[in-house]
C-alpha cells in the first residue's frame, strides 16, 4: 500500500449483522470532492456465477443508480467501460465478482475506500468485491498448511458447531494440527482463533477430523483428529488424538494422548480420513481410519482400520485392519463417511479416493463396505467410478445425506481441481441408484470457484446448519497463500433441493426466497463507496448493516437520503423528489404530460397522466395510470397505457383533471385537448372517464366545444374541475381554457365554464370569455380551481409562460373570482413570477454535477395546481414548466402562497425550484400536489413527455416523496 493513502474496509453481512458503526445514523467523515464518481466492472470476475454476466452487471449498475437524483445532491455514480483491472490501489474504482480473499463469515460484499493522507476526509478511490459463492477465508495462522478436514456436530452439549482441521508442517520439530471451531452456523459460521494441537510427528500428511460421543458425558461430542505419519525409517502409520470438554474454544480442550495405529505390512500410505459412528450397535461408537496404500508397479489398496470400544482417552479394545483393492494405480485422497445406503438394517461405510489418471480426466473411485459386530468388514465387489471432468485433482472427501427428500440417502464426493488460475472445488452427487445390487448410477458434477490459486485438501460435508430439515453442502480446503499465512477456504452451500445443492449464497435479481437480491447488496455497497457507514436508525434503510434472504432493500429511506444530503448537498431550495419513472405512451410521436392524483376506489390511490398522438389524422389519446405509489421512493406501479381513438383531425396540448361525475364516491377524470376542426373552427375536445381503476377508466363519448372568441391560433391551456358557480346543484363544474396567440398584441386566455356535469357531458354557457395576459409570446400554461380566500367560493387560476430570448423566462398568472355561469371577474392585470432561482443553485438530481445560473432560459409546457398544501384556511398555487435550456432538461416549479384575490397577486412567492427530469427532449410539464399515496401528506407530481428517446414517446414522472425533514 502506498504511504499516501489509508484504507478503511466496510462490509455488509448476510443475515447475521456485524457491529454497527456507532449509535448515530452515519459516520460522515469522508466524501468525494466531485459530483461524479466513475467506476468500472470487471466482468472476468463473474466466472462460475449463477447469474448471466449481463444480468448481474445490470443489477450492480442499478444499485449504483439508486443514489442518482437523491437528496437534493449532484452526487452520482457513472459507470464506464469494462476493465480487467483487479482489486488494487491503482486509482481506479473497480467492482469485481467474486474476488474476496478474506472476510468475516457471512460477508456478502466488501468495499475498500482509500483517502488522501494530507486530507483524510477526501476519498480518492474505492474497490468493491462481491462474494458470489459465499466462500469465506478463515485464517489458519500457519505458513505451510495441508489437509483441510471438516466436520459438524455438538461439541458444547447445547448447540452445533463446525470444526476445521489442518496440519502445519512449518515447525523444524514436531508438526501440529491447527483446529478452529465455527459457531452460529445457521447461515455460515463465525470462526474462532485456531489452536495448535501437537501431533507428535515430523512428517505428517493427510489431516482429517470427525466428531463423535466417546465418553457419554455432558460436555458434548469429542473431536477426533487423524493424520498419516510418513515415517522415514519404516512403515507409515496413523496418529490420532481426541479433544473433549472444549466449549467453543479449541485451545481449552482436554487433549487425549496421541494414539499410534500401525497397519501391518503397509509401507507407504497417502490419503487419510476418519469417521466416528456406532456401526455395531454397541454402547460406544467405533473410530474408522482410512488411507491408501501406494503399491509400486501394481494396483493401490485402501487400508481400513476399525478401532472398537474407544473412550475419550483413545483407549480402545481392539484394532482391526482391512485391505480393499482400489483397482487404480495412482490413487490419492481417502475420504470416508458412514451412513445408510442400501435400505437394509445397519449402517454402511463409504470409502473413496482420487485416481489421477495419466491419460485423461481424473476419476473418483468409491466402494461400499459392510461391517458386522466383531469388526468383520466386507467390501463390495463393484468399484464405483465417477468421472470428475478435471485433470489435476487433489485432496478428496465424501459425505452422505438425504439431499433430495426421498427415503434414500445420496453421496457427495469432493476434490480440489488445481486450475491454471484460481482453483476449483469439483463436487459429484451420486444418487441412491449407485448403491443398488445392479447399479445404474446417476451423477451430477458441480464446479465451485475456491478463490485461491494454490489450494489443497478438499473436504466435503452435508449438515443441517440452519435446522431447516434439509442439509446444506459445505466445502473446505487450504489456500497455501504465497505472500503470507495460509487460509482455510470454506464454501457455504444452501439447502439441497431435488438433489441439487447450489453452492454459495445465491444472488438473484428478484429477492426470491432463499436468495439474496444482488441489487440490494450493490445499493448498500455503493452507499459505502459514497462515504456512508452503517445506520441503526431505520431498520428498512439501505445502509442497515445486514440483509436476509428473500428480501429487497433497494429504495433509499429518509435516513439514507439524509446521509447523502449531509455529505454533498449545497442547495436548500430543492424539495425531496423520488426517482424518475418512465412509462411508454405506446405512441411513436406524442405531446402532453399533465397529471392528476386520483382515488381509484377503496384504499387505492394513484396518479394519471395524458398524451395525444401527433402527426397523424384521427390521433389517439394515451392515458397512463400509476397506483401503489411508494411514500419513500415516489415510485408507482404503472399499467400499460390506455389508448383511445379520437374523432378529431388533430389534437394538441392535452390536459386532465379529476372530479366525481357519476355520483359515486370514487374519482372520475375529464381529459381535454385543443382541436382545429375540418372547417377551421377552433376549440376543445374532451371526454369524461368513470369507474377508474389501476388499469384505466371507462370512457364516454368525445365532445367538441368551440371557443368562438378565439380568432387566432390556440395553444396551451387545459381543463379544471371545481365549484366556481353557486347554481344550487351538487354536480361538478369544469373550466376549459387555452392561450390565444395574437400577433402584434398581448396574448390572451380564452375560457368557458361548464356546469351540471354528469358522466356524459356538461352544460356550457356558449359565451367563451377572454382575459388578456398583458405579455407577448405566452406558451404552455394551464388552469385550475381552488379557494384562495375565505369567501366560500372558489377561484379560477390561469397560468402561462412568457418566453424571452434575451432574458429569463417568467410565469404569468391570472386569478379570476366571482364567477357566474358566463364569466368571472378579473380584478386587476395578471402578475408575473420569475422562473429563476434566488441566486445560483445546485441542480437537484442533475445527470452531472453542475452549478446553474439563476436564469430560466428556454421554458416550455407548464401546469398549475391549486390546493391546500399547508393545512391553513387558504389554498396555495403550484406552477411548473420544463426548462430546456440545456441538453439535460429539468422541471422548474414554484409555490405561491398568501394570495390576495382582491388585487390578484401572491406577494411572497418562494424561490423557483429545480428538479432533474433525467432526460433531454422533454415537453409538457404538468404538476399536481394532491395525495398520491393515500396518506395525509400532499405529494407533488412532476410530469413531462420525453420525445427524444429511440422507442417512441415516454412520460417521465417524478413524485415528491413524504417529507424527510428536508
Amino acid at each position: 500500500m502506498s504511504r499516501s493513502t489509508r484504507i478503511a474496509a466496510l462490509v455488509i453481512a448476510a443475515l447475521v449483522g456485524l457491529p454497527l458503526a456507532g449509535a448515530s445514523a452515519f459516520t460522515l467523515d469522508r466524501r468525494w470532492h466531485t459530483g461524479v464518481v466513475e467506476y468500472h466492472i470487471n466482468n472476468q470476475g463473474f466466472r462460475g456465477s449463477t447469474l448471466p454476466t449481463s444480468v448481474q452487471s445490470a443489477a450492480i449498475e442499478g444499485g449504483a443508480d439508486e443514489w442518482q437524483f437523491e437528496g437534493c445532491s449532484p452526487f452520482q455514480f457513472n459507470r464506464l467501460g469494462a476493465t480487467t483491472t483487479r482489486i488494487d490501489n491503482d486509482g481506479r474504482n473497480v467492482v469485481l465478482v467474486p474476488e474476496i480473499s478474506s472476510l468475516p463469515a457471512n460477508a456478502l460484499a466488501q468495499t475498500t475506500q482509500r483517502f488522501r493522507s494530507d486530507d483524510p476526509e477526501r476519498l480518492i478511490e474505492f474497490d468493491m468485491e462481491f462474494n458470489q459463492h459465499f466462500v469465506v477465508g478463515v485464517p489458519g495462522n500457519g505458513t505451510v498448511m495441508s489437509g483441510g478436514g471438516i466436520a459438524f456436530g455438538n461439541m458444547t452439549g447445547s448447540g452445533s458447531e463446525v470444526v476445521l482441521s489442518a496440519l502445519d508442517n512449518v515447525h523444524p520439530g514436531l508438526d501440529y494440527w491447527r483446529v478452529t471451531f465455527g459457531t452460529s452456523c445457521q447461515n455460515g459460521c463465525s470462526f474462532v482463533t485456531p489452536a495448535n494441537i501437537p501431533a507428535g510427528g515430523t512428517h505428517l500428511a493427510s489431516s482429517a477430523v470427525a466428531l463423535g460421543e466417546l465418553d457419554t458425558g455432558a460436555f458434548g461430542q469429542e473431536t477426533v483428529l487423524s493424520a498419516i505419519d510418513r515415517f522415514d525409517g519404516g512403515t507409515d502409520y496413523w496418529r490420532v488424538r481426541a479433544l473433549r470438554s472444549c466449549g467453543t474454544d479449541p485451545s481449552t480442550c482436554v487433549r487425549s494422548p496421541i494414539l499410534q495405529v500401525h497397519p501391518p505390512g503397509v509401507n507407504r500410505m497417502t490419503g487419510g480420513g476418519v469417521a466416528v459412528a456406532n456401526v455395531f450397535g454397541n454402547s460406544k461408537p467405533e473410530i474408522f481410519l482410512l488411507g491408501v496404500e501406494e503399491v509400486d508397479g501394481g494396483l493401490d489398496n485402501w487400508i481400513l482400520a476399525v478401532l472398537t470400544d474407544c473412550d475419550a482417552s483413545l483407549s480402545c479394545a481392539a484394532q482391526n485392519f482391512h485391505t480393499i483393492p482400489t483397482q487404480g494405480t495412482v490413487v490419492t485422497g481417502g475420504g470416508i463417511a458412514v451412513g445408510e445406503l442400501d435400505g437394509t438394517p445397519g449402517l454402511e461405510i463409504l470409502i473413496a479416493g482420487i485416481d489421477n489418471f495419466d491419460e485423461g480426466h481424473d476419476y473418483w473411485r468409491a466402494n461400499v463396505v459392510e461391517c458386522t459386530n466383531g469388526a468383520v468388514c466386507t467390501a463390495g465387489t463393484t468399484i464405483i467410478q465417477v468421472g470428475s471432468g478435471g485433470t489435476t485433482l487433489t485432496g478428496g472427501g465424501v459425505a452422505i445425506g438425504n439431499v433430495d427428500g426421498d427415503s434414500d440417502n445420496e453421496v457427495m464426493l469432493g476434490a480440489i481441481d488445481v486450475w491454471e488460475g484460481l482453483d476449483y472445488w469439483r463436487v459429484a452427487r451420486l444418487d441412491d441408484d449407485c448403491f443398488d445390487t445392479a447399479p445404474g448410477c446417476s451423477t451430477e458434477i458441480t464446479q465451485v470457484p475456491g478463490g485461491g490459486s494454490v489450494m489443497s485438501g478438499g473436504g466435503v460435508m452435508l449438515a443441517d446448519l440452519d435446522a431447516s430439515g434439509t442439509p446444506e453442502l459445505v466445502l473446505s480446503g487450504i489456500d497455501n497463500y504465497e505472500d503470507g499465512l495460509d487460509y482455510w477456504r470454506v464454501a457455504f452451500g444452501r439447502d439441497c433441493d431435488g438433489g441439487v445443492c447450489p453452492i454459495g449464497r445465491a444472488f438473484s435479481t428478484s429477492g426470491a426466497p432463499g436468495t439474496t437480491d444482488i441489487q440490494s447488496v450493490a445499493a448498500h455497497e455503493f452507499g459505502h463507496a459514497a462515504g456512508l457507514n452503517h445506520t441503526a436508525a431505520v431498520p428498512s434503510a439501505v445502509m442497515t448493516c445486514s440483509i436476509g434472504t428473500g428480501m429487497q432493500r433497494r429504495d433509499l429511506t429518509c435516513d439514507d437520503v439524509h446521509g447523502l444530503q449531509q455529505l454533498y448537498s449545497t442547495s436548500s431550495v430543492c424539495p425531496n423528489f423520488g426517482k424518475v419513472q418512465t412509462l411508454s405512451t405506446g405512441l411513436a410521436d406524442a405531446e402532453g404530460g399533465h397529471a392528476v392524483a386520483v382515488d381509484l376506489g377503496g384504499s387505492t390511490h394513484g396518479v394519471m397522466t395524458i398524451a395525444v398522438e401527433r402527426g397523424v389524422p384521427n390521433p389517439r389519446w394515451a392515458i397512463g395510470v400509476g397506483s401503489g405509489c411508494s411514500t419513500v421512493t415516489g415510485e408507482c406501479s404503472w399499467a400499460p397505457a390506455q389508448r383511445i381513438q379520437s374523432e378529431a383531425e388533430a389534437l394538441s396540448s392535452p390536459s386532465i383533471a379529476v372530479g366525481r361525475f357519476d355520483g359515486d364516491a370514487d374519482d372520475d377524470v375529464i381529459i381535454s385537448a385543443i382541436s382545429t376542426e375540418a372547417d377551421g373552427t377552433q376549440g376543445v375536445r374532451y371526454r369524461i372517464g368513470t369507474e377508474c381503476k389501476s388499469t384505466g377508466c371507462e370512457w364516454g363519448d368525445e365532445h367538441f366545444r368551440p371557443l368562438t372568441g378565439a380568432s387566432h391560433p390556440l395553444t396551451g391551456g387545459g381543463v379544471a374541475v371545481g365549484r366556481v358557480v353557486d347554481d344550487g346543484s351538487e354536480r361538478p363544474q369544469v373550466v376549459i381554457a387555452a392561450i390565444e396567440r395574437r400577433p402584434g398584441a398581448p396574448d390572451q386566455w380564452v375560457y368557458e365554464i361548464g356546469i351540471a356535469c354528469g358522466a356524459d357531458d356538461c352544460v356550457f354557457s356558449g359565451f367563451p370569455q377572454n382575459v388578456s395576459s398583458g405579455v407577448d409570446d405566452l406558451v404552455g400554461g394551464g388552469v385550475d380551481i381552488g379557494s384562495l380566500d375565505t369567501s366560500g367560493t372558489e377561484e379560477v387560476v390561469l397560468a402561462g409562460i412568457r418566453t424571452d430570448p434575451l432574458d429569463s423566462d417568467d410565469w404569468v398568472v391570472a386569478i379570476l373570482r366571482d364567477c357566474s355561469t358566463n364569466s368571472c371577474v378579473s380584478p386587476s392585470a395578471p402578475f408575473t413570477v420569475s422562473a429563476a432561482e434566488n441566486g445560483p443553485a445546485m441542480m437537484c438530481g442533475a445527470s452531472r454535477g453542475q452549478l446553474l445560473s439563476d436564469a430560466a432560459g428556454t421554458m416550455r409546457g407548464g401546469g398549475v395546481y391549486v390546493g391546500d398544501l399547508s393545512g391553513g384556511p387558504e389554498d396555495e398555487i403550484l406552477i411548473s414548466g420544463i426548462d430546456a435550456g440545456d441538453d439535460h432538461h429539468f422541471y422548474r416549479h414554484v409555490l405561491l402562497s398568501n394570495c390576495d384575490v382582491g388585487v390578484q397577486t401572491c406577494p411572497a412567492p418562494t424561490a423557483a425550484r429545480v428538479t432533474s427530469s433525467g432526460a433531454a427532449g422533454l415537453s409538457g410539464g404538468g404538476i399536481t400536489a394532491r395525495r398520491v399515496d393515500g396518506d395525509l401528506d400532499y405529494d407533488a407530481v412532476l410530469v413531462g413527455l420525453d420525445t427524444a428517446g429511440p422507442s417512441g414517446a415516454y412520460w417521465r414522472v417524478r413524485n415528491r416523496v413524504d417529507p424527510c425533514g428536508l
